[in-house]
């Protein structure tokens, strides 16, 4: 009876189906162009990550991150290192996290344990927190992309095609959507 109770019942097959599609729309997020109109042509995101790519989308990043605590006179050099440490860790992250909602999905509706579903409610609610911060810091990254086009006296339209205003847009959408994703995921079944 009690084995009963822990296999199958407190599991839904439907859910884990349901999250193994959302979190695959989600890595859709590395075919986003991060620049067109350029000598290469379109060019992909998953180019410019770090493990797929050149790396060079942190790169991006610390110029962002520069500009943007170019704005607020109050951000000292220490802070504006824990905030490029966390665009840095929400490169990774944003990516990982979806590979690992999959993995999970996955394993959950193999096996249906009730213990391995709370253990992967545990890690989607730190993930749905993890979210807000790549949220967070992709807003960051597009206010100060924005703002070093504008002082800078480049052409403005130029720089959104070519400076990943388009990747990091949909990325931050694509984020504060899975924060509320990663709260409902690995629940008990209706």
């Amino acid at each position: 009876m009690d084995n009963e109770n822990s296999k199958g019942k407190c599991v839904s097959i439907g859910k884990c189906i349901f999250t193994i599609i959302g979190a695959l729309i989600g890595l859709c997020a590395c075919f986003v162009p991060f620049s067109i109109g350029t000598e290469a042509g379109i060019v992909y995101t998953y180019k410019l990550l770090p493990i797929t790519g050149d790396s060079s989308f942190l790169n991006y990043g610390s110029m962002a991150v520069e500009s943007f605590c170019s704005i607020i006179p109050q951000i000292t050099p220490d802070i504006a290192k824990y905030i490029e440490t966390a665009f840095k860790f929400s490169v990774y992250g944003y990516f990982i996290i979806l590979a690992a909602d999959i993995a999970l999905a996955f394993l959950l509706a193999i096996f249906r344990l009730n213990l391995f579903r709370i253990l992967c409610r545990i890690f989607s609610i730190l993930a749905g927190f993890a979210m807000l911060i790549i949220m967070l810091s992709f807003i960051v990254y597009i206010i100060g992309m924005g703002y070093m086009v504008l002082t800078s006296g480049q052409d403005i339209l130029n720089g959104l095609k070519t400076l990943g205003f388009i990747s990091a847009l949909g990325i931050t959408i694509l984020s504060g959507i899975f924060i509320g994703k990663q709260f409902r995921w690995f629940t008990l079944p209706d």
